[in-house]
């Protein structure tokens, strides 16, 4: 799974068919967020996933929005606050790297 850093978003990311395909039930009733995004305000289901693992980082279990990204997006989803902040990222853009506290 690719996923973009964005510290602009505050919840991790994931597109609905990748959900699924990893296993994740998407049908049920999810509790909704509002989130802004290019497309305006929008309301989308947070989905639990029993575990996620992410730079080597493992958080069991874990929330994602399931939200389909724009067409030409190449990733299958966006690396949040959520996941950045539990871990104290440090993100160096001289060196091109994540290192966590």
């Amino acid at each position: 799974m690719v996923l973009l850093v964005d510290t602009g978003a505050s919840f991790t990311v994931i597109r609905p068919g990748t959900l699924k395909a990893i296993g994740c039930d998407i049908s049920v009733t999810a509790p909704q967020v509002t989130l802004v995004s290019g497309q305006g305000i929008i309301s989308a289901p947070l989905i639990e996933v029993p575990w996620f693992n992410c730079l080597g980082q493992l958080v069991k279990p874990f929330s994602a929005v399931a939200y389909t990204l724009p067409a030409g997006a190449k990733v299958d989803g966006l690396l949040g606050m959520d996941f950045l902040t539990r871990f104290r990222a440090l993100i160096n853009v001289a060196e091109s790297e994540i290192l966590f506290g």
